[in-house]
């Protein structure tokens, strides 16, 4: 991150690139930066870097409060809504603004969803009301595999190509 003479924050192409690369080394397959101070900040907000094959479980944020929004800055991601059940409720495809189609989605609160990326590298700047509270076990999706189960590779590959009203099935 940059900051100007005015003490403005701002991301550019070195940072992302940076991110990209700590994401491509990652185990995870992502990294983030975060621009809010604190992690009991009103707002928390971060550049996340994504590599294809990441994957981000599915889950909710049980406050009411706790909507989160999604702009992708680079490559194309897919979002991915579900109902309790584990069926597809909403989906979109987001891309960056040299991509025809939508770039941001807010994903209300309570609300099951999860995100992977389409293109071999993606970047995305999230933002959502904080204070930051991990998340506990019960707001992960039971019917989804954990991170680093030998499952998870084929609920992407299921996941990638999933429309509205199917449900993963392991």
């Amino acid at each position: 991150m940059n900051e100007s003479n005015s003490g403005c924050a701002r991301l550019d192409r070195i940072l992302m690139m940076d991110l990209i690369s700590q994401a491509s080394a990652s185990p995870r397959l992502r990294s983030h930066f975060n621009f809010h101070t604190s992690p009991d900040s009103a707002v928390n907000r971060l550049g996340i870097a994504l590599i294809r094959g990441t994957y981000v479980r599915p889950h909710r944020h049980p406050e009411p409060n706790k909507w989160e929004s999604i702009i992708v800055l680079w490559g194309r991601v897919r979002v991915m809504t579900y109902d309790p059940d584990g069926v597809v409720a909403s989906l979109f495809e987001l891309g960056d603004a040299t991509t025809q189609g939508d770039s941001l989605v807010e994903i209300p609160a309570q609300t099951w969803h999860s995100l992977i990326p389409i293109t071999n590298q993606a970047f995305i700047f999230e933002f959502k009301e904080g204070p930051y509270a991990p998340l506990g076990p019960e707001n992960f999706a039971d019917w989804s595999p954990p991170e680093y189960d030998p499952a998870a590779p084929h609920f992407l590959e299921w996941a990638s190509s999933a429309s509205v009203g199917d449900r993963y099935c392991r």
